[in-house]
């Protein structure tokens, strides 16, 4: 366990670390961190985005650099990904808590959530304590509920924005049966 994130350990590592039905295979755990997007890096098992221009050194330790440098204010959602499952269209799931990172060394204000994408209308923001504002390395949570109201497959993104910089993306997937 790395960050509360399950990482493959090397040949004869313990696996004292790994939590109840994750499979052991080759001396560890196998389930890994997500895969970044292009334009993210990982920190702290989730993924932050990147803005060109930005200093190598405001990156934390263990933070690849890459299209230019880390964002100054850090802003994190994780986790990355949400699938919903099945649910039955006009029906509800229950909410998902994400949660919102502030890594950086500084606040980040005006700190937005919303739902985007082709099927936005099927995903809800159903709780929201973010407010205006994260002090730095504080944290918040955005419950996202799926409320299908046609059949197949719903994506949509949720997406955080700091108006002093910075902002984060998680995808959303949920499938909705009659």
């Amino acid at each position: 366990m790395q960050n509360g994130v399950c990482v493959n350990l090397a040949a004869g590592a313990t696996t004292s670390s790994c939590p109840s039905g994750v499979a052991n295979g080759s001396g560890g755990c196998m389930a890994t961190q997500p895969t970044c997007s292009a334009g993210q890096a990982m920190q702290n098992g989730v993924c932050v985005n990147l803005a060109a221009g930005a200093a190598t050194s405001s990156c934390p330790s263990g933070v690849a650099n890459g299209s230019g440098g880390c964002t100054g204010t850090m802003l994190s959602v994780g986790p990355v990904s949400r699938d919903f499952g099945s649910v039955r269209s006009g029906a509800a799931s229950t909410a998902f808590m994400f949660t919102v990172v502030n890594g950086s060394t500084g606040s980040v204000s005006g700190i937005s959530v919303a739902v985007s994408g082709v099927n936005a209308s099927s995903f809800t923001i159903a709780s929201n304590t973010c407010g205006g504002g994260l002090a730095a390395g504080g944290t918040c949570a955005v419950g996202v509920r799926f409320s299908p109201s046609s059949v197949g497959v719903n994506t949509a993104s949720l997406d955080v924005t700091a108006t002093s910089s910075g902002s984060a993306r998680a995808s959303l997937t949920g499938t909705a049966i009659p």
